[in-house]
């Protein structure tokens, strides 16, 4: 990554950068009463908030800020939900919902919940208010130029992205969907081929791996190679796993390592 491009960064839902507040601003002494912190299978590192419109007490509002141009807020669509938002200190405005339209997506994991683009340059403050129904935040993505201070934050590098250099049989899809909800940003790329690999170049102080899981037949196993080190070689599945083809598993974690600071190159091999 160079100055000037556009990266992508991921808050997750517990994150600091990620704030429930009550009206005023003032911070509650505990969880809120209509807010649950959920572990679910499927969502991003397994959590979900889950904000109540109908427990009585304060309104609920969610309260971030970024530095971009766009941001977008992902979760689990509720039919019921309807809410307003502010930015930067505007009036209230309605906001429109991504999935409105999309009955299909109701209740389904990795949904584009709301989204805000065209955006100024510099940090942004936005206010999110639910009125009724249900909103279940999982994370939070959010575009910026790459010449904005990094530290602390986590970048997404998605399947598709241009860096990610692929070799050996690959299917890629841009708009794939499973019967518990999506992959992030409905892209998936997918092999069952030996010696199929792809690599990527970061920098930073640590690397996370997540895909989807399908619970079919037979025995998968990958080298992950950080650098020159020795490959870790990982048996995501072995002939002992409960075998079930119509089984997907959403943001499976498949391999992490904390590193030292700088620029690093994974493989992954499919072996």
């Amino acid at each position: 990554m160079i100055p000037g491009q556009t990266v992508t960064f991921i808050n997750d839902d517990p994150d600091l950068s990620v704030v429930f507040q009550k009206p005023d601003g003032s911070l509650y002494d505990g969880l809120p009463p209509w807010l649950t912190l959920s572990k679910t299978a499927y969502s991003y590192r397994q959590t979900l908030s889950r904000v109540r419109t109908d427990i009585r007490g304060d309104a609920p509002v969610f309260v971030t800020t970024f530095a971009g141009g766009h941001a977008s807020l992902f979760g689990v669509p509720d039919a019921n939900l309807t809410a307003v938002y502010s930015i930067d200190d505007s009036e209230n405005r309605t906001a429109v919902l991504s999935y409105e339209d999309r009955d299909q997506l109701l209740g389904k994991e990795n949904v584009e919940l709301w989204s805000l683009s065209g955006l100024g340059p510099g940090r942004h403050d936005v206010r999110f208010y639910p009125l009724t129904g249900t909103f279940n935040l999982d994370y939070m993505l959010y575009t910026s130029n790459f010449g904005a201070a990094v530290t602390g934050t986590t970048v997404l590098r998605d399947d598709h992205d241009e860096g990610v250099i692929y070799s050996g049989d690959w299917t890629r899809s841009t708009n794939a969907s499973f019967p518990p909800g999506l992959p992030v940003k409905s892209t998936i790329s997918q092999t069952n081929t030996q010696w199929a690999s792809f690599a990527i170049d970061f920098r930073g102080t640590s690397i996370t791996v997540f895909g989807t899981k399908n619970s079919a037949e037979g025995i998968l196993q990958a080298t992950y190679t950080i650098d020159n080190d020795a490959p870790v070689v990982v048996d995501h599945y072995n002939s002992r796993h409960i075998v079930n083809a119509d089984h997907w598993a959403l943001n499976q974690p498949f391999f992490s390592r904390n590193l030292r600071p700088g620029d690093h190159t994974l493989k992954v091999t499919v072996t």
